[in-house]
């Protein structure tokens, strides 16, 4: 063995000259980790906000959260706002009252007074255009912002919103989620029952044709393929979602069905889910969601297996106006 003394003696700034350049690359190594910490504590902080607040306040349904009862959703947009345990109940006098399902253990009543002399001018609306007032002027019937409507049942259908807008916050519901929940609750709440046989007591009835206003099918509780189709577009349209009525020749060459088109994002997942072009060649694409199902329910990006389905015509949607 070699006495240690033997090894040659180095100075000890000798010892310590190789460890400017490792400290160099620790220090970057170390600023790397510290930066990375930070992006991910960003993008943490970021996907937090982005799920708990999904679902926004469109700027129509501001105007009209400005009293007390509305007070406790539109205070969630505060920066320190916690979610709330409260939800908009219904209307009182509502009637009918509906449930909405969250999820199969969990359960809202929603509903809104509608009275009686917006219900009379609505069926008026309707019957002096023989029920076919949807055909002639959609956007009209749809969103309830321009003539011949002026606005009439627009407050109900916006209250009713504003309901499922504080169920849908607060269990920070994503929107696709959202738009899915309304869509079972008007598979699940309005009952299928042809034009002729549901309008045989209204003024100049029966019609054999009778596209309902959202308000009139929430009202009667039936409806037939047009009048939910209707109904899911109005409340979508109203919770800030982009819409069409989709027209459909089911086993025809003509079209006999109506059904509503959910605008697909860039973020909308594609495997599994149907998607109908829109007619234009503008690249949107819509997810197919049957409203006509009487208690079944069906998630938007489905075609039911009824034949051969074709979507002959598309009638896209503005979002709702400002209004007065």
């Amino acid at each position: 063995h070699r006495d240690l003394h033997s090894f040659p003696t180095r100075r000890s700034s000798d010892l310590f000259r190789p460890l400017g350049s490792i400290q160099f690359a620790l220090d970057v190594v170390l600023a790397d980790s510290a930066a990375a910490l930070l992006f991910l504590l960003l993008q943490e902080r970021i996907t937090i906000q982005w799920k708990r607040w999904a679902v926004p306040i469109p700027d129509w349904l501001r105007r009209d959260l400005e009293d007390d009862e509305l007070k406790k959703v539109r205070d969630q947009d505060r920066e320190d706002a916690l979610p709330t345990d409260e939800v908009i109940p219904p209307d009182a006098g509502a009637q009918p009252i509906y449930k909405l399902n969250v999820s199969a253990n969990t359960t809202y009543s929603v509903g809104v007074q509608i009275p009686d002399d917006v219900l009379g001018r609505l069926r008026k609306l309707n019957a002096d255009a023989h029920g076919t007032l949807y055909q002639s002027e959609p956007q009209a019937v749809v969103l309830m912002d321009r003539p011949p409507v002026e606005d009439v049942g627009r407050q109900q259908i916006s209250r009713l919103c504003a309901q499922i807008l504080s169920i849908a916050r607060k269990h920070q519901l994503p929107t696709t989620a959202c738009a899915n929940m309304v869509l079972a609750f008007v598979q699940e709440a309005i009952m299928y029952k042809f034009d002729d046989e549901s309008t045989a007591d209204f003024p100049g009835g029966p019609f054999p044709e009778y596209g309902r206003f959202g308000v009139e099918t929430l009202h009667d509780k039936v409806g037939d393929c047009e009048c939910t189709s209707i109904l899911c577009a109005s409340l979508l349209s109203y919770l800030g979602f982009r819409v069409a009525l989709l027209w459909v020749a089911v086993d025809s060459t003509t079209v006999n069905h109506v059904a509503v088109g959910l605008e697909a994002t860039p973020d909308t997942p594609v495997e599994g889910r149907d998607f109908v072009p829109a007619k234009d060649n503008s690249g949107r694409r819509y997810l197919y969601g049957e409203t006509a199902l009487d208690s079944a329910t069906m998630p938007f990006g489905c075609f039911p297996d009824w034949g051969t389905m074709k979507v002959e015509r598309i009638t896209e949607f503005d979002l709702p106006r400002a209004g007065p």
